[in-house]
């Protein structure tokens, strides 16, 4: 009677009133005004409701001794038929209520196994009686032991597969090295340990974790299974590469990311380099320019030695392949001492069509013994008399010199190298040749200089010549002069550096006069930079003009496109996702996976 009676003063909740939307039967309830509750079951969200509907309830002030004694919760237990337990059930013999159920405010007496001590408040929240982790949504609803047992213990936290998942592919990325060759000397992570980590067994089944699946995330879709079945019909077969060095971009960074991949699908894949004194790589240095269409002269003394010195090269390395792919001009000559019966490629890198009437014709002598030659580019051919091919070049987005960096690492690197960000940033990264013409880069800075406020950066190589050493002193100079010119000396190995100032970068530039395929527009356009480059050899293929970058003819035609970018920010976004689309569809290296299987099939059928 005080119950009712004190029920009776409390003001009675307002009446659930069901939604005009919902009249056919979806089961939505207007409770509150801003609240709208789904039951599709009854006894669903019993919990639920009962809050919700109190939020509507005016707040009851009276001494806790006077307020009617609320309605403890009760614990039904399901048997392992998903059924109720029958009264006589019921261990602990208490009798019970109407209906079969426990008498109002008694909790009835299940007798659960023993579980381990409490540790501690956070930790008993986070579990229910039995020590099971509870999930959201878990109170006011039955407990249904039907799988797990009537007299059975406490059941094992489940873990989750996602999570698992997610472990094994993070111990998959820290454990992955190159394992198809011997460690390279300039890869730090490089150890005689790195192939067994990079077997790893992956979360199901024991398979392991292919080195090619993580290109699935960035490569168009179906890039990664046109590869497998290309693999497919190339399996077995023994691929070699012949380069003149393991360090810098270009192809060696290709073939880091190249050689492990084929390996794994299958195709049996080597890297081999040629050696030499310091006479075999002045002349190599100077024929290629030659090759490219330099003025140099070259003297049959050092041509002698060139050859000589690819002689001994062949006699030390293992030649022996179904396919070997030799690259550039440094190691051409070993084509002369080859004794297999394989098919033999000359892999040019490089624009030769311009090459001297001299050393071109030298030159040829060894292409002309080739299988077939492989170019960049249309247009950067020469005159053989073998069957050639077109396949571009390509970069690995997930090497050191393209992945994903952090801004804390980004500050942290471009700290280490004395470059502020206070300042839109112009960032031309090539090595300091004429070629690449960084004094017109100056120019083109100064003139942009006198309506924003920049700063330009350098950064490339100097290789040790006397010509390009007298470049970079005339740009310290001019270094001295302006604080706002960077002038940055990097190894060939620096890559990590390379990426952070391209990710840095306001504008990335490439102002080349005569350039081969030249990646670097393709790794910026890669970290969504646009691209200001000179109308040359590769850049006017990759740039697309008022899409992803300009190119220009002049100086004052790169100031203008800078200034234009500059005047208009919204420009430099939209123009940094066109160029990142871009590579994805023909720059990056699942394309190139796909044009050397495609040749290796042709080749060795």
């Amino acid at each position: 009677m005080r119950r009712a009676a004190s029920d009776a003063r409390r003001p009675r909740p307002r009446r659930a009133r069901a939604h005009a939307s919902d009249r056919r039967g979806a089961g939505r309830l207007d409770l509150l005004p801003h609240v709208r509750l789904l039951s599709p079951a009854p006894g669903a969200h019993h919990g639920l409701r009962q809050r919700l509907l109190a939020m509507g309830r005016p707040r009851d002030r009276r001494p806790r001794a006077r307020r009617a004694p609320r309605r403890r919760r009760s614990v039904r237990v399901l048997d392992g038929r998903g059924a109720a337990r029958a009264p006589g059930d019921d261990p602990s013999g208490s009798s019970p209520g109407p209906r079969g159920r426990a008498p109002r405010g008694v909790r009835p007496r299940i007798s659960l196994p023993a579980v381990a001590r409490r540790r501690g408040a956070a930790w008993a929240r986070r579990r229910d009686a039995r020590g099971v982790p509870r999930r959201p949504g878990h109170r006011g609803r039955e407990r249904d032991l039907s799988a797990h047992g009537r007299d059975a213990g406490p059941r094992a936290a489940r873990r989750s597969v996602r999570g698992m998942a997610a472990r094994f592919a993070r111990a998959a990325r820290a454990g992955r090295a190159v394992r198809a060759h011997r460690p390279l000397p300039d890869d730090p992570r490089a150890d005689p340990w790195a192939a067994a980590r990079a077997r790893g067994r992956g979360a199901r089944g024991g398979a392991a974790v292919s080195r090619l699946d993580d290109y699935r995330r960035v490569a168009i879709p179906g890039a990664v299974d046109f590869i497998l079945k290309l693999a497919e019909q190339v399996k077995g077969r023994r691929f070699l590469h012949v380069t003149g060095g393991r360090l810098g971009g270009g192809a060696a960074e290709t073939l880091r990311a190249a050689v492990p991949i084929l390996t794994e699908l299958g195709v049996e894949t080597r890297w081999e380099v040629t050696g030499g004194d310091s006479a075999y790589y002045a002349t190599a240095r100077t024929l290629q320019a030659a090759l490219e269409g330099a003025e140099r002269v070259l003297s049959e003394e050092g041509l002698a030695r060139w050859v000589d010195m690819n002689g001994l090269n062949a006699k030390k390395l293992d030649l022996d392949a179904d396919l070997t792919l030799v690259h550039d001009s440094q190691p051409a000559s070993l084509v002369s001492s080859r004794t297999s019966g394989g098919r033999w490629v000359w892999r040019c890198h490089f624009d030769c069509s311009s090459a001297q009437a001299g050393p071109w014709t030298f030159f040829r002598r060894f292409a002309d013994l080739y299988d077939a030659a492989v170019f960049a580019l249309p247009g950067f051919e020469g005159r053989l008399g073998i069957p050639m091919y077109i396949v571009p070049p390509s970069i690995d987005p997930l090497s050191e010199r393209n992945r994903d960096l952090t801004p804390r690492e980004i500050t942290e690197i471009l700290m280490a190298l004395g470059v502020a960000r206070d300042k839109p940033l112009l960032v031309q990264i090539a090595r300091f040749s004429r070629v690449h013409d960084p004094l017109g880069v100056v120019n083109a800075y100064q003139l942009v200089k006198k309506h924003h406020d920049v700063r330009l950066v350098l950064a490339g190589t100097a290789d040790g010549e006397p010509e390009r050493l007298e470049l970079l002193s005339h740009l310290l100079e001019v270094a001295q002069e302006d604080r706002d010119v960077v002038v940055l000396e990097l190894p060939p190995e620096a890559h990590r550096q390379v990426n952070a100032l391209q990710r840095a970068a306001t504008i990335v530039l490439q102002k080349s006069v005569r350039a081969g395929f030249e990646l670097g527009p393709a790794e910026a356009m890669w970290k969504g930079k646009p691209v200001v480059g000179g109308h040359a050899g590769g850049l006017a293929q990759q740039i697309l003009t008022n899409v992803t970058g300009y190119t220009v003819h002049s100086v004052e035609g790169a100031a203008f496109r800078i200034r234009h970018l500059l005047n208009n920010p919204e420009l430099i976004p939209r123009m940094g996702a066109a160029g990142r689309e871009h590579v994805r569809r023909s720059l990056l290296i699942t394309r190139e996976l796909v044009d050397e299987l495609a040749l290796g099939v042709h080749l060795t059928r």
